[in-house]
């Protein structure tokens, strides 16, 4: 599933992947590779035991680990067909938002006609039954609520978030949990292997202690360490700052296109809220059931809905 999709993509699109996907392994394998030489080179370090070490180096690898497979689920796997989201539409038909920019506006609820349940899910779509606004100018396919077309991947997608190069992908309903844990798993990299770098250079600046440590390891790392400082500060600062406002994006339920048209309410009239709460926004994108809470650190996708207080069932997010 998640290959066919990237195959699908134009020859452009996936030469981009490529190439993005070898510079953030070489990248993650240089901070990576020094933290390993430096854990196996520190003479006074706690971790001078083989169990500690150990215990160290598989806490660095393992995530490590989980930073690559988050970001290969986020650039292989489809962010979001907007079919997927007719398939329950009978199971959750109404919708709570409020239309920002109306004066005292109340939330209403929008539910999509029941013709639109019967489109194909490949091919040209009938949409003479649909508002304007609902039907994509590009693609000629029904837009569900939440959803744009990107002009990169000339395709829809749902609840779209942003296209994000990096990935070379967009982050969509299917992707949007893989693309914030590999952040999550970025930072925690990056503070595990600072942790590492600093306490190093703090036992080798040492009085007579780097008689301690072989001459090819001082050279390797007068190089290594440098290139790896600037690799995890400028990581840090960039990718803890982009977590932290992909957090305060799920705490208000909204993606990145929605707080640009929020934020400039001159252009955008009548703006979806789906704010329903931080506790239910939260529970919307991770997921309510039980499993959800076993699966909240891999990149597995959350369920699809989750109630509200009052029984009314919502899109997923």
């Amino acid at each position: 599933m998640i290959m066919s999709d990237f195959c699908e993509r134009p020859e452009a699109m996936q030469g981009e992947s490529i190439c993005f996907a070898v510079l953030v392994i070489g990248l993650v394998l240089v901070v990576g590779g020094t933290a390993t030489l430096c854990l196996s080179s520190d003479p006074v370090a706690p971790w001078q035991s083989a169990v500690a070490s150990r215990r160290w180096l598989a806490a660095v690898w393992g995530v490590i680990g989980m930073q690559f497979l988050c970001y290969f689920v986020t650039m292989l796997s489809h962010p979001g067909r907007v079919n997927e989201w007719e398939k329950d539409k009978e199971e959750r038909p109404t919708q709570s938002l409020t239309l920002a920019g109306a004066p005292g506006a109340a939330p209403v609820l929008s539910a999509l006609p029941a013709a639109a349940a019967a489109a194909a899910s490949s091919g040209v779509q009938d949409t003479s039954h649909l508002p304007h606004d609902q039907v994509c100018k590009h693609c000629k396919v029904h837009k569900p609520p939440r959803a744009h077309h990107c002009s990169i991947c000339e395709r829809c997608v749902s609840r779209m978030d942003h296209h994000c190069g990096w990935v070379s992908n967009c982050i969509g309903m299917n992707n949007h949990k893989a693309f914030v844990l590999f952040l999550f798993y970025t930072v925690s990299a990056c503070v595990l292997c600072g942790i590492v770098l600093v306490r190093f250079l703090a036992h080798l600046s040492k009085p007579k202690m780097h008689r301690l440590v072989s001459k090819r390891v001082v050279v390797a790392c007068s190089f290594l360490v440098p290139v790896s400082s600037i690799i995890i500060l400028v990581s840090t600062v960039f990718v803890g700052g982009l977590f932290g406002w992909n957090l305060y994006l799920i705490a208000v339920n909204q993606t990145t296109i929605e707080n640009m048209k929020l934020s400039n309410p001159g252009k955008y009239k009548n703006v979806p809220v789906y704010d329903v709460g931080v506790q239910e926004n939260v529970r919307q994108f991770c997921g309510a059931s039980w499993l959800d809470c076993f699966t909240l650190l891999l990149p597995i996708r959350s369920s699809r809905r989750g109630s509200s207080s009052t029984g009314r069932v919502y899109s997923p997010v």
